[in-house]
This record gives C-alpha cells, structure tokens and sequence, in this order.
C-alpha cells in the first residue's frame, strides 16, 4: 500500500471529516494512521489496523 495517492487520501478524509460533523468527525483515527509506516501489501492492511486498534487512545 504504497500507492502515490494515499497522502492524498488521508487529505481528502481530513478535509471531509473537518466539517464538525459529530457523527463523521474521526481525525484522530487519520492522525494515528498517518503516523504508522503503511503496509507493504494489502494482505498486510488488516494486521497494519488492527495493531493501530489496539495501541490507539482514539475512542469511537
């Protein structure tokens, strides 16, 4: 998952997600993403999450 346009991705759900929407409005998860190397594979995407999950101090 090393695709060019995943620091574009993670821009756009900011921009989107910044709109003060309650149910909608989850930066902290993009933050902790952002600062987690990306996986290398996709079959290495649900480990790579499940590992921000669980050290995450983001509430749902």
């Amino acid at each position: 998952m090393t695709e060019p346009s995943a620091d574009q991705l993670i821009t756009d759900l900011l921009e989107k997600r910044s709109s003060g929407d309650a149910a909608h409005y989850t930066s902290c998860w993009i933050e902790q993403a952002m600062q987690t190397p990306l996986p290398r594979s996709m079959p290495a995407l649900l480990p790579w999450a499940d590992t921000i999950r669980a050290s995450s101090t983001c509430t749902l």
